[in-house]
């Protein structure tokens, strides 16, 4: 469902399915927040990226490579290349 938003520039949405999974006790994993991610940068919503990325760290899961560079991809867009810069 996540990676649906992307084709539709519906940022808000993922951001939204990653909620509400966390409230169901439903399992995210790294594809659902690079869905979400992909969906930021297309959003042009760098900061919600962070958010994101923020939560991920905070979790049991491990963000990797992937992750880093869906996130750095989203400021890069913004035009935010100070932001980007820090996370690679």
């Amino acid at each position: 469902a996540a990676s649906a938003c992307n084709r539709g520039r519906a940022w808000a949405y993922a951001m939204e399915i990653i909620q509400v999974m966390e409230q169901s006790l439903v399992q995210q994993n790294l594809v659902t927040y690079g869905a979400a991610l992909t969906a930021c940068e297309i959003g042009s919503r760098w900061t919600a990226a962070l958010v994101l990325l923020k939560e991920l760290c905070s979790s049991k899961m491990k963000p990797d490579a992937v992750v880093f560079n869906l996130a750095s991809a989203a400021c890069m867009t913004s035009s935010e290349w100070q932001q980007a810069l820090e996370l690679v």
